[in-house]
């Protein structure tokens, strides 16, 4: 869904990064139901990775002005994603080197195994009782 709505956003010329995508946009777009939608959104929200700006109406909307321009909207603020990227970056670099090392470990456990079988045949192969 987070993937969905920055999507969205399609780099705006704005200083806010909001989205007013549709539940209907956004059920094509993910294949869950509008329920579903709706959790997330709130979970989303819950997690304070995005903001949720709502209309008095409750739907969600580009403002424009005379010329056409895009001055405000009512949507979501992706602003907070935006602003954890380096954080997340971080995290996923530390992934990166777990996964390695776990790789590393998974080999090495794997050779072990390996030596241990062919001991366990060599001694079963010599002394058989």
């Amino acid at each position: 869904m987070l993937s969905e709505l920055v999507a969205c956003w399609a780099e705006q010329e704005r200083e806010k990064l909001l989205v007013w995508p549709s539940n209907d946009y956004l059920a094509s777009r993910t294949g869950l139901n509008e329920r579903s939608i709706r959790r997330i959104l709130a979970q989303l929200t819950e997690l304070k990775l995005i903001v949720a700006k709502d209309s008095p109406n409750g739907k969600r909307l580009a403002i424009r002005d005379l010329a056409g321009d895009i001055i405000d909207a009512y949507g979501f603020e992706l602003t907070p994603v935006y602003a954890r990227r380096g954080e997340w970056t971080a995290m996923l670099a530390e992934l990166k080197v777990m996964r390695e090392i776990r790789k590393r470990a998974y080999d090495e456990v794997t050779v072990a195994r390996r030596a241990a079988e062919e001991a366990v045949s060599a001694l079963a192969q010599h002394f058989p009782a």
